[in-house]
């Protein structure tokens, strides 16, 4: 029996329909039914049920919000992209058993066959993906099957099958990462800029280019932070400004990229917060890690007092400062800190005639001069 549903202002009938394997149940309603999608834009709030298939861009823009509802497939043709802007929002919420899927239309899917959902600054914050699978996406050497610099969350993602990042946000924010899973990726599971996600919890990968959750900045960290441990190391690139709290939480493991920096500025903190039984470790992102990898955490004369405790920090000094350059009084404290195969010493502290830092079980040894 065929049945006519209406999607936006379009109406078919619809014919087919594929049901993931994975899925655990079944959605009776949507046997026989595929809908061949063709308008570009969508400025009318509009559903997607059953299997429907694009090819091209597809734009929600306007203040309006596609849903994609549990069980949905959205198969999308070779190049395809999806923009979200203007007040868009992009709800695409399934069910454990009725999960939503956006992945490729050919017959032999490949990674990349699709390009990426590009979530822009304009968009609603309201975009969401949970219980969701996306796979193939990536296409054409672009950044991320996901991408963008406006904000969204996300749990209980699968991202799958990309050439690239999983999701590449070094611009954007996502506020909430639970529960996401990457596996069959090129590049990182996900890259994020430096103040990331507001929470992020469950980050897992498996056969992944670069199996570490990226942290980039294209100006200093203006928002407090904090990082909390993940199964994945997090890993720092380049020269990064702190002008307000970073904290790294016990048991996180923070991988700095050779050459890399933190700069701690103007009422800027780096606060090391491990425990005995789960230690901050900072160390090299190098495979075969060398003492002086990466250069050092800088403490200007005006950044807020750091603590350090219960952390490990090794391969650093690569500027010739050490692992931590102290510009001023009381600027870091250390609490059983370890300091080893940093380059020639591991602290450098300018602070007039006191050449030292506050420090409690903690050993290190002091730059000359």
């Amino acid at each position: 029996m065929q049945r006519v549903i209406v999607i936006g202002s379009l109406s078919w009938a619809l014919v087919g329909c594929e049901e993931d394997p994975a899925t655990t149940e079944t959605n009776e309603a949507c046997e026989g039914v595929v809908v061949e999608w063709e308008e570009p834009v969508i400025e009318v709030d509009t559903t997607f049920s059953c299997t429907v298939r694009y090819s091209g861009d597809l734009r929600v823009t306007g203040g309006a919000m596609l849903t994609v509802e549990p069980g949905t497939r959205l198969e999308l043709g070779g190049g395809s992209r999806i923009f979200v802007e203007d007040n868009g929002i992009l709800h695409a919420v399934g069910t454990e058993g009725l999960p939503v899927t956006i992945t490729s239309s050919s017959s032999v899917p490949a990674a990349g066959d699709w390009r990426y959902i590009d979530i822009k600054s304009t968009a609603d914050a309201a975009t969401r993906f949970e219980h969701a699978i996306i796979e193939y996406g990536g296409g054409n050497g672009d950044a991320g099957a996901i991408v963008g610099t406006g904000s969204f969350d996300l749990a209980n993602v699968t991202v799958r099958h990309a050439p690239v990042d999983a999701l590449n946000f070094r611009s954007g924010r996502v506020r909430q990462v639970t529960d996401l899973h990457v596996e069959d990726a090129g590049g990182h599971p996900i890259v994020v800029d430096l103040d990331g996600p507001a929470a992020m919890d469950g980050v897992t990968a498996d056969r992944v280019g670069n199996p570490t959750i990226l942290m980039e900045a294209d100006s200093a960290l203006e928002v407090d932070a904090a990082w909390a441990p993940q199964s994945l190391p997090y890993e720092m690139r380049g020269s990064i400004g702190l002008r307000a709290d970073l904290t790294i939480e016990a048991g996180t493991d923070l991988w700095m990229t050779p050459g890399s920096r933190i700069l701690v500025q103007t009422s800027g903190k780096l606060d090391l917060l491990g425990t005995e039984a789960e230690p901050v470790i900072v160390q090299s992102a190098s495979s075969s890690p060398l003492a002086g990898d990466w250069q050092h955490v800088n403490f200007d004369g005006d950044a807020d007092t750091s603590l350090w405790q219960w952390a490990v920090i090794m391969h650093g000094g690569g500027g010739g400062h050490g692992a931590a350059n102290v510009e001023a009084d009381d600027r870091l404290q250390l609490e059983n800190v370890v300091f080893s195969d940093n380059q020639e010493c591991d602290i450098d502290a300018i602070i007039g005639t006191k050449r030292s830092v506050p420090a409690v079980n903690s050993p290190y040894v002091l730059c000359d001069g």
